[in-house]
């Protein structure tokens, strides 16, 4: 599975990075919401997991962009927060299949990211 990871922290990113790594995925990772923009126009990805708030950027933004380029692309948001508007995320992006947060451990990130390709059920936990 290809999947690009938009996160500022890039500690974490490059620990869920080799996580997902070690099960065989090609991971791409961006810190900038511009060069996943760019990355999602220019390659083709099965997942997208994304922050809502980028640095000075919007992973919204980034996750809306993914469904008019790559509208197989999956979602899944990691955020220190679940946003009050939650379920109008999911009504707005139809491909987003996950949220969970940040605090959440590497082992269920990687479990969550592998089942949502295959899955078509929606899953919310509460941010840690």
């Amino acid at each position: 599975m290809r999947i690009l990871i938009l996160n500022s922290e890039s500690e974490t990113s490059a620990q869920w990075a080799r996580a997902l790594g070690a099960r065989g995925h090609s991971v791409s990772v961006c810190c900038i919401a511009e060069d996943a923009m760019q990355m999602l126009r220019n390659e083709c990805f099965d997942l997208l997991i994304f922050d809502i708030l980028v640095g000075e950027g919007s992973g919204l933004g980034v996750a809306l962009l993914a469904e008019f380029h790559q509208p197989n692309c999956a979602a899944m948001l990691v955020s220190n927060f679940v946003p009050a508007f939650q379920q109008e995320l999911f009504s707005r992006l139809s491909r987003l299949k996950v949220v969970i947060g940040r605090g959440s451990p590497v082992e269920d990130l990687v479990m969550f990211a592998e089942s949502c390709v295959d899955e078509d059920a929606r899953i919310s936990l509460g941010a840690a």
